[in-house]
């Protein structure tokens, strides 16, 4: 059995918290972003969604598979984890970019960053909670990491609900469409880095499946 240690159970729970403030950020505020500021109608918004959520679904299964075949001298669980942070923050940017062109323009715009944003967000995501069982075979030890994570999340995700409209009106003022820009740098700059502890304060043990 494998005992994991504080440093690693810290590192583990503080990357849920980061990655959890940007998955908060989009989940809860991009299509009033995309709606009252960057003008996309209800309606395609809408269906923007639908079929990036149906592709998440086959992306979903081709990441696990990916994962799986990956052997590197990091594992092959740890590499993803060092190499999603940036792209995550890059792009959880640019879905909050606004600027001025026709609707046809603003929604090929919206369809290309944000189904992106869902491959690179699962290439964290996958290997990130895969993770969790290579650290150790103790299924108590895991339990116990689980816990631990899933109450930094919890926090990740309520610290961004509560913090970010006070963001984004102190950035924004008079200019909401700045107001959502520079809040999703300072979450998704400040959730990259926390995301990244995963890589560099864990190890993988074991062999898993992703």
């Amino acid at each position: 059995m494998h005992k994991i240690l504080w440093k690693e159970k810290l590192s583990f729970g503080f990357a849920g918290f980061g990655q959890n403030m940007i998955y908060a950020f989009q989940m809860s505020f991009l299509l009033l972003f995309y709606t009252s500021v960057f003008g996309i109608p209800g309606w395609a918004a809408g269906l923007m969604f639908m079929i990036a959520k149906t592709w998440d679904a086959f992306n979903d299964i081709l990441m696990g598979t990916l994962v799986d075949n990956t052997k590197t001298r990091f594992g092959k669980l740890r590499p993803y984890l060092l190499i999603a942070p940036l792209p995550i923050m890059i792009f959880s940017i640019l879905i909050f970019t606004s600027f001025d062109a026709s609707l046809t323009v603003k929604l090929i715009y919206i369809y290309v960053t944000y189904i992106l944003w869902g491959m690179i967000y699962t290439l964290g995501d996958v290997p990130y909670w895969g993770l969790s069982a290579a650290m150790t075979s103790d299924s108590i030890e895991r339990t116990k990491l689980i816990s631990f994570t899933r109450i930094m999340t919890m926090i990740g995700t309520g610290l961004v609900i509560v913090g970010a409209p006070l963001l984004i009106e102190t950035f924004g003022k008079d200019d909401r469409a700045r107001g959502y820009f520079l809040t999703a740098i300072v979450i998704s700059v400040i959730g990259a880095i926390l995301f990244l502890l995963a890589f560099f304060n864990t190890k993988e043990r074991t062999t898993v499946s992703a």
